[in-house]
């Protein structure tokens, strides 16, 4: 499955303005110590432990077309791409570490 690239251009402004409108209603201010804190809201950690799990759920669900698209592209071999999955996975599955 292939994306239009006429396309490409609404789902970009589709998904900022959703992004754009999370960040409105579901957000703290960073206390990141860095030059941009503050600049940039930080979700809630529940939410971004829902997006993780929901990456991971991706990547399970389309493993084979990740690998082709990984041999064509990078010529990386299958076995090497699953094996970043599957540790992948149990990092985004386990309990933070302090």
């Amino acid at each position: 499955m292939t994306t239009p690239l006429s396309e490409i251009n609404e789902i970009h402004a589709s998904l900022s303005s959703t992004f754009l409108t999370s960040l409105s209603s579901s957000t703290k201010p960073s206390t990141t110590p860095s030059s941009k804190a503050g600049q940039y809201p930080v979700l809630s950690l529940p939410y971004r432990q829902h997006q993780l799990l929901q990456l991971a759920r991706l990547v399970q669900e389309n493993a084979d077309a990740l690998c082709h698209s990984l041999w064509v592209d990078e010529g990386k071999p299958r076995q090497e791409v699953l094996m970043a999955v599957e540790w992948g996975d149990s990092e985004m599955l386990s309990p933070a570490r302090p």
